[in-house]
């Protein structure tokens, strides 16, 4: 930069010094700036399981989970009679196949 300014200094309506200090000057403030930004991002991505806002929402994934091993449980306890008339009918190949009234045909 110092060079830039003596060429301004010392030669008058040299445009091109002008553009080469204005786009030093702005690398100073833009390349650290999208460093800092990029690293914050990275942060964020690394660790999904963090405490913030934009983080994984853990308890919302916990409670969807929990409603579907309960729906799965009650499916299991509250069957339909017609399930165990199918399950009746099926007759199994070999008894080392049948395991709690289930039969993989």
């Amino acid at each position: 930069a110092l060079v830039v300014l003596a060429s301004l200094a010392g030669a008058e309506g040299s445009g091109e010094a002008g553009q080469v200090l204005l786009l030093q000057c702005l690398q100073v403030v833009f390349v650290p700036l999208a460093t800092v930004g990029l690293l914050e991002v990275a942060t964020l991505v690394s660790e999904p399981f963090g405490s913030s806002f934009q983080d994984f929402p853990r308890s919302a994934y916990h409670v969807w989970l929990r409603d579907e091993c309960e729906a799965f449980q009650t499916a299991a306890e509250e069957a339909p009679k017609e399930i165990s008339f199918v399950t009746d009918a099926v007759e199994a190949k070999e008894a080392r196949l049948v395991h709690d009234r289930v039969c993989a045909v």
